[in-house]
């Protein structure tokens, strides 16, 4: 015979108690400090890797386009080096006609009106030099006009910088690669984002002239902006 009392809710029906809530939300919590910090750090691995690589098919195709002759301003024979425009198609050699086929993957030819290149999470800049030696900056939209840069000097020598768009956050690492194929790096808070003016065109070189790409790379000592530079391995 029933006795008229309500029936007791089971566990079921009356679901989580606050203490059970804060176990899980405490859990969830634990995890996110745990798994977010490892996220970020992956994602600074494999962006600097990219960059990496980047770098290594930008001197491929400066070889390549070199050896082409494509740009040739004093008409000795000798091919020169180029920037981003020319070596991706992106404009003219030397204010004529693109270079077909091009030497480097087109992905490098959005270039900006700071005259760099941002792909995953990096900022690119390349620098010909002046009769001076100095290094000069790849123009707004890519390419060099022509009686701008040294034709003998921009058959030996360029630079291109590569450095994070966001310090700590997309990398850590800023790279170096000049006509030897070398990569060098530092690790500096102040190499970050674009139209950085910490980047120097002898960022990376000994030298007592911080705008000058003439001279050799720093390898385990002290570029000309005071960083240390190491060799990529």
């Amino acid at each position: 015979m029933a006795s008229g009392r309500p029936a007791r809710p089971s566990r079921r029906a009356r679901g989580f108690t606050i203490i059970e809530l804060m176990i899980v939300i405490t859990v969830i919590i634990i995890i996110a400090l745990i798994a977010v910090p490892s996220m970020i750090s992956g994602r600074l691995v494999a962006n600097e890797t990219a960059a990496i690589q980047t770098l290594r098919s930008v001197a491929t195709a400066q070889q390549q386009f070199r050896q082409s002759a494509k740009a040739d301003e004093d008409i000795d024979g000798t091919g020169e080096y180029g920037g981003f425009g020319e070596l991706s198609g992106a404009c003219g050699v030397r204010g004529g006609a693109a270079k077909v086929p091009t030497d480097l993957t087109h992905s490098m030819m959005n270039i900006s009106a700071q005259g760099e290149v941002m792909r995953s999470g990096y900022v690119y800049r390349m620098y010909l030099p002046l009769a001076s030696g100095h290094g000069q900056r790849e123009p707004a939209g890519g390419g060099y006009a022509a009686g701008v840069v040294d034709p003998g000097l921009s058959e030996v020598a360029w630079v291109c910088y590569a450095w994070p768009v966001r310090y700590g956050v997309t990398g850590r690492r800023a790279f170096c690669v000049n006509q030897q194929g070398d990569i060098t790096f530092t690790d500096t808070a102040t190499f970050s984002g674009p139209n950085c003016p910490a980047v120097r065109p002898g960022s990376g070189f000994v030298t007592a002239d911080v705008n000058s790409i003439t001279g050799r790379t720093a390898v385990g000592t002290a570029g000309a902006d005071g960083s240390i530079w190491r060799a990529v391995h």
